[in-house]
């Protein structure tokens, strides 16, 4: 029988509010719309294709300011090679513009959130090691337990075994002491550059020279409990880091006690471990744990 436990709830992040939106971040979105790429030294707009018309109607007016600037007489002749030199210098630069066009890719998530059904999460070892450890959050309902890890294997593509690093699992520890939890799809996935290729093909004849711009989107869970003298995790990193498989899967609770469902659950054999200090800007956690995290 494998044995289960929980920590204390400590908080839960869903991500901010549209309003509460930082500059950084809001500009992380505007960058989406327009962004200058610089290549061999030399600069070159990337501008999202609705504003294609807008950039011809500044072309058109420059043209038409060149037109009007060589038939004013300046006092000196530099100030007209001078100013023709900057229209030309601007004209140049949007003459090079890239129009760039959206696909957008939903990743496999849940049809609700509740956060509230989060209640801990659950590690169970096997007494004589013939059986791997297994490890999850620990949900209220069976029901929507079996929702969550519906969407994780879809992740993982339906296979028992996660071979090639599909399903993200990361434990981190705060500096408060607590640890967070993460569970997220791979940033890189197969059937997404398949989707993303396929349209791009697709779409070549009716947009000649623009460029696809592959945005995806889905769901990262993340929530943070307690780390003290009841909590297995050092256990279970002490019985699993780097030296057998284990499996993830998603528990619910039965009264008193809690169950996993093992008859759904994934083969694992890596995961994250980590102090919040020691993360780089490489690793998703670190930027989720000063955009949405923070104090």
């Amino acid at each position: 029988m494998y044995p289960d436990s929980h920590g204390g709830v400590k908080n839960t992040v869903l991500g901010p509010p549209i309003p509460s939106l930082t500059l950084r971040q809001r500009w992380g979105f505007i960058k989406t719309l327009v962004s200058v790429e610089i290549k061999r030294g030399i600069p070159r707009l990337i501008i999202h294709e609705k504003f294609e018309r807008a950039v011809k109607w500044v072309l058109r007016v420059l043209a038409a300011v060149g037109i009007a600037v060589s038939a004013v007489s300046f006092r000196a002749w530099y100030y007209s090679v001078g100013v023709a030199i900057v229209i030309l210098v601007v004209q140049q630069f949007l003459e090079r513009t890239v129009f760039e066009y959206t696909a957008i890719h939903v990743r496999p998530m849940p049809s609700r959130i509740e956060a509230d059904q989060w209640t801990g999460v659950g590690f169970g070892f096997s007494p004589d090691g013939s059986r791997p450890d297994f490890v999850g959050p620990i949900f209220r309902d069976r029901r929507y337990a079996e929702e969550i890890m519906a969407v994780i294997q879809a992740w993982n593509y339906h296979e028992r075994e996660d071979k090639n690093g599909h399903i993200h699992l990361s434990f981190i520890i705060e500096p408060t002491g607590d640890y967070s939890i993460y569970f997220y799809p791979a940033s890189h996935r197969p059937s997404e550059d398949k989707y993303f290729d396929d349209y791009e093909r697709e779409t070549q004849k009716d947009k000649p020279g623009k460029r696809l711009q592959r945005i995806v989107m889905g769901v990262v869970f993340c929530k943070s409990f307690a780390l003290n003298s009841d909590s297995l995790l050092p256990q279970f990193h002490a019985r699993n880091l780097g030296s057998r498989p284990f499996l993830f899967t998603t528990l619910f609770e039965t009264g008193s006690s809690y169950e996993p469902l093992l008859g759904s659950a994934i083969m694992k054999f890596t995961y994250k471990f980590a102090k919040r200090e020691e993360l780089t800007s490489a690793d998703y956690e670190h930027g989720h744990g000063k955009r949405v995290m923070k104090p």
